[in-house]
């Protein structure tokens, strides 16, 4: 049972994160806005560890340009409500603030369907290995990481 406080100072930190972001979510928006409405396109983008890659894509595609600060406003407006009414909220309120910053944050994956699939279930992979790894072992975690790596090379090894 010890995980829960764990998750939700992890909950806490993102609303937090989200909270300082607020203002150049808010900045990002209006510059999408602006440079979408004089060119027709946006700057979508993802920070990596060692480059950041930007890429100028119509606006529609660029979507997630426009969606992450509205999801990090309503984060903020809806865990500030939620201080006071159901810890439900809270937890919704944490879940669209990490939505938001992902889409802020990366919003280069989020120009088709498949980078976005991609980008979801690469998320989700990570979890799972920490959740193999907390709950049933290192090596176990380690063997599930190997068969995913050994599976990815197997199907896209040339032929």
């Amino acid at each position: 049972m010890s995980e829960v406080p764990s998750l939700k100072f992890h909950a806490g930190l993102v609303l937090c994160i989200a909270a300082l972001a607020a203002l150049p979510a808010l900045w990002s928006l209006g510059s999408a806005i602006h440079s979408a409405a004089t060119t027709g396109q946006v700057l979508v983008m993802s920070i990596g560890r060692f480059e950041t890659n930007q890429l100028m894509v119509p606006w529609r595609e660029g979507w997630a340009r426009f969606v992450g600060p509205v999801l990090v406003v309503a984060a903020l407006f809806l865990s500030s409500a939620s201080a006071r009414s159901d810890r439900r909220w809270w937890w919704t309120a944490a879940a669209l603030a990490l939505a938001g910053l992902a889409m802020l944050a990366f919003s280069w994956w989020f120009i088709s369907l498949g980078g976005a699939a991609a980008f979801v279930a690469g998320n989700a992979f990570i979890a799972l290995c920490f959740y193999v790894d907390h709950y049933y072992g290192r090596w176990k975690a380690f063997v599930l990481m190997l068969v995913a790596v050994l599976t990815l090379v197997y199907l896209f090894a040339p032929r």
